[in-house]
Order: structure tokens, then C-alpha cells, then sequence
């Protein structure tokens, strides 16, 4: 059974407990196997198909972040933290998303895919997101008890000029778009993308709306509940489960193995920036989106303002070379969509270099350099 099921079911159980009839069986999980197989598989693929095109690689969020020093590394399980924004942010946050004409939901999942493409700087990122499964034309189907529930990925690419409310409409409109293919397996998405049995991403998002039923909200007959608590687990190394009430409630599960509990920390305020950023003003363009909070954005130019010691000696050239050699792999330059590694971009600078020279360039002579605004 998913969450919705279990409510359910339940709720059912209770209402018998209290001596209450049950309405009619309306439809059955059978109804929807049914359903399944009317679907125009054909056209599924060719969505996913075409959403996969703009996915050049996984999203490794996890792979593009420190790995916890020893002392962390040796922490095994599974971790949780709760966190929560107050009652009046929250209200804020609601309130904004429905001037842009956009879901809650639309509006952390834009926020989520911001962070992944800041912390990965892949120009496409995706993330598993978690889908009721049942399909609005078929009867009945809110009432059924089974397992609907499924996890596909959100495939998008964040454009630097785009305006914040642009942005989440783009977002909306791919949720309604993926509505209409929600029941895919994710195996098939895998396959089509070419990757096989390798995930497309390493990041869940759950956002909880399914409804509790109403028998468990009053507790018949004297019963009461204590100690209620649930365990759930996924195989993604990083999951965030949202729930909104008067407040927003996210709980950040993560493979302890593979990130610190100061790490997970820091995506959810990371995260929560986004968001107020974003709910600021709607027309700012996604360029001027930070990942720090302003007050941390502050602190942290205050602190890259002390002198460094420069060594006079070395040539700037000199000291590139350096900077490549121990970390090839590191990104040197961001511009628009593009990044070069410090390999690529020594590698690019020896080749202007020599050409310079064979056309007889040497020490002292001048060289114009073409500057486009």
C-alpha cells in the first residue's frame, strides 16, 4: 500500500471499530491494472524520450559536494533532521504561489532544481519526484487501496535570464505535462535514457498532500494513538519529504555514509534561501538567485576581504600551471551555459600560446585582445 492507501485503509478500520457502515466498494486496484494496459504506450515513450534529450548526464548532487572527512565518513545509517519555516513564512510562501498562479509544490521543486544546478553546474538537472499514480478519468480512483505511488524524474534546464515567475510556470507546466505519463516505470525512463539499471539522479522530493481520512482525526469510541511515528526508506542516498500544515515541515534523509550531518543541514537552509529569494520578487531574473541567505552572502564577502600573501616570484602563468596540475578536474571558468576544468582551459591557453608563437609572437610584442559586450 502507498501513504494514500494506508490513510485509507486505516480510517476503515476505525470506522468498523466504531460501529459505522462503510460505503460501497466503488472501484477496485483491478479497475486500474485495466486502465494500465488502455494506456498509448507509444506516446509515453516518446515524452520521456523527449525529455531525456536535454539530460546529457545524472545529477550526482552528492558526487559534486565534499565528501565527509574520516571522522564523518565513519558514521553509518541512515540520518534524519527536521526543519520547519514559521507560520508567517509559510503564509508568504503560499501567498506568492498563488500570485504566480503556481502549486506549493511547483514552487520547492523549482527552488530544489536551482540548488542542483548551482551545486552540480550541469546546465540540465533532474530529481526523483514521487507521484500519486492515480489517474483523475478513472472512476473511483481516489478510493481505491493499492500501491499507485511511483518516482520519476523532473528533467529541466534553469535559464540564467529567466524571470522567477517565467521560471515557475515553466516548472508548472512540465508537472502537468508529466501528469499525463506519470504511470511509466521508472526502469523504462532508465532505458530509454541509455543508462540501464543507473539512476538519473541521486535526490528525492516528496511533497505529502495525500488525505488523512476523517476517522483519524477523531479517534472513536475513547481510542487514542501514542508514540506514532513513520519509518519509511528509499534508495536514494538524499530524500526531502515536505508536508505544509500552518507551517512547512521538510524532513532531510541522507545516507550518512555519503553526506554529513552539517552537509544535509546546509542544502535544507540552502534550500530555504532559494525560496525566499524567489518569493522576494518574481521578476527577478534566476542570475541574481544566490545560494547564501543575504545576511551569509554578506559575511562571506567580509571574510574574502583579508590580504593573501602573494608570491611575487611565480609568473601568473606559473601559477595557473600549478593550480591545474593538482586539480585538473576542478571548474576554472563559468560562462552562460558553458564551464571549462583548469585541464581544459591550460589546455586551451598552450594552444593559443604556441600559435602565438609560430606566427612570431615573442616576449614584448604587443597582442590585441577582441572584447564583445
Amino acid at each position: 500500500l502507498d501513504g494514500w492507501s494506508t490513510a485509507q485503509l486505516l480510517g476503515e478500520v476505525l470506522r468498523h471499530y466504531a460501529g459505522e457502515a462503510l460505503p460501497g466498494v466503488a472501484g477496485r486496484f483491478a479497475d486500474y491494472i485495466g486502465w494500465l494496459q488502455s494506456r498509448d504506450a507509444d506516446a509515453s515513450e516518446s515524452f520521456w524520450r523527449d525529455q531525456l534529450k536535454a539530460l546529457d548526464e545524472p545529477t550526482r548532487l552528492l558526487a559534486a559536494l565534499r565528501a565527509p572527512d574520516a571522522a564523518e565518513a565513519g558514521r553509518h545509517g541512515q540520518g534524519e533532521q527536521l526543519h520547519a519555516l514559521d507560520a508567517g513564512e509559510t503564509a508568504a510562501l503560499a501567498s506568492f504561489a498563488r500570485a504566480q498562479k503556481v502549486t506549493l509544490n511547483t514552487l520547492v521543486q523549482a527552488a530544489w532544481l536551482l540548488v542542483l544546478q548551482r551545486c552540480t553546474r550541469q546546465p540540465a538537472v533532474a530529481f526523483g519526484a514521487t507521484v500519486s499514480g492515480r489517474p483523475a478519468d478513472l472512476p473511483a480512483a481516489q478510493q481505491m487501496l493499492g500501491l499507485f505511488i511511483n518516482t520519476l524524474p523532473v528533467i529541466a534546464t534553469p535559464q540564467p535570464e529567466q524571470a522567477v515567475g517565467d521560471w515557475l510556470r515553466t516548472v508548472q507546466t512540465l508537472n502537468l505535462a508529466l501528469r499525463e505519463h506519470e504511470h511509466t516505470p521508472l526502469y523504462d525512463v532508465q532505458r530509454w535514457a541509455g543508462r540501464g539499471g543507473q539512476a538519473l539522479f541521486d535526490s528525492l522530493v516528496v511533497f505529502e498532500n495525500y488525505p488523512v481520512d476523517a476517522a483519524l482525526r477523531r479517534t472513536p469510541g475513547g481510542l487514542s494513538f501514542a508514540n506514532v511515528r513513520n519509518l519509511a526508506e528509499t534508495n536514494y542516498p538524499l530524500t526531502l519529504l515536505i508536508a505544509q500544515t500552518d507551517t512547512l515541515h521538510l524532513t532531510c534523509r541522507f545516507d550518512r555514509t555519503l553526506l554529513a550531518d552539517a552537509q544535509a543541514r546546509q542544502l535544507v537552509d540552502t534550500l530555504f534561501a532559494v525560496l525566499r529569494q524567489m518569493a522576494a520578487d518574481g521578476a527577478a531574473p534566476l542570475a541574481t538567485i544566490g545560494l547564501l541567505a543575504p545576511a551569509e552572502r554578506t559575511a562571506a564577502l567580509a571574510a574574502g576581504t583579508a590580504p593573501v600573501p602573494y608570491p611575487a616570484a611565480e609568473p601568473v602563468h606559473r601559477l595557473f600551471e600549478a593550480r591545474a596540475a593538482a586539480r585538473p578536474d576542478a571548474v576554472a571558468l563559468v560562462f552562460g551555459d558553458a564551464t571549462l576544468t583548469y585541464a581544459e582551459l591550460n589546455r586551451r591557453a598552450n594552444a593559443l600560446a604556441h600559435r602565438l608563437i609560430a606566427r612570431g609572437v615573442g616576449p614584448d610584442v604587443p597582442v590585441g585582445v577582441l572584447a564583445e559586450s
